[in-house]
């Protein structure tokens, strides 16, 4: 992603705020993706009965998702600060680079 690109982005979420569900909205791609994850790994397991490689497979995925949901609730609570020391005057300059 570009700087104009990036800058585009944090201007939206100066308007919209930062919240928990729009940063797993932001992710969807990967949540699906571990679903999809877990999903074979449940059919390898009922193809061989080895439950420990479900199990395995079913804890990292779920880790995954509780970190993401740690930082993006770290990241929620630090927003307003961060609003607060950004010279807004910069951002809106690199959102209108080459428009």
């Amino acid at each position: 992603m570009n700087e104009r690109a990036l800058a585009k982005s944090l201007l939206e979420r100066r308007e919209k705020g930062v919240s928990i569900w729009g940063g797993l909205l932001s992710i969807r791609g990967r949540l699906i993706f571990r679903c999809a994850l877990i999903g074979v790994l449940y059919f390898l397991y009922s193809q061989s009965g080895n439950a420990a490689l479900f199990y395995l497979g079913v804890g990292y995925v779920v880790g995954m998702t509780i970190e993401d949901i740690g930082w993006f609730t770290s990241i929620a609570k630090s927003w307003p600060f961060g609003c607060k020391v950004t010279d807004w005057n910069k951002v809106e300059e690199l959102a209108d680079e080459n428009s």
